[in-house]
């Protein structure tokens, strides 16, 4: 690895660049190529049984745990007002004045 950094460093700026740009393409490719072998490798787990189908909400309820609710924390934070359930002026609904 050092003997490669040396051979690199020895190259211009611009060269380098083009390294650069040309190796990042390169790792583009090979990481396009992985996913199809992580499903092919991913379908035969599953009729092997060693996978189970879930839901999405079942997969973020593993991940995310739902946090203890505590009635009345906020009490008294809010206030809602007295016309709360009165219908709202035309104009919020057409945006004519």
């Amino acid at each position: 690895m050092d003997h490669a950094l040396d051979v690199v460093m020895r190259l211009s700026y611009e060269q380098r660049q083009m390294l650069i740009d040309i190796l990042s393409k390169r790792q583009t490719e090979e990481r396009r190529e992985e996913p199809p072998e992580n499903a092919r490798e991913s379908v035969k787990s599953f009729h092997a049984g060693e996978l189970k189908t879930e839901s999405s909400d079942e997969l973020t309820a593993k991940l995310i745990p739902a946090e203890q609710r505590v009635a009345g924390l906020h009490s008294g934070r809010i206030h809602i007002s007295e016309d709360f359930d009165e219908p709202l002026p035309e104009e919020f609904w057409t945006g004519i004045p």
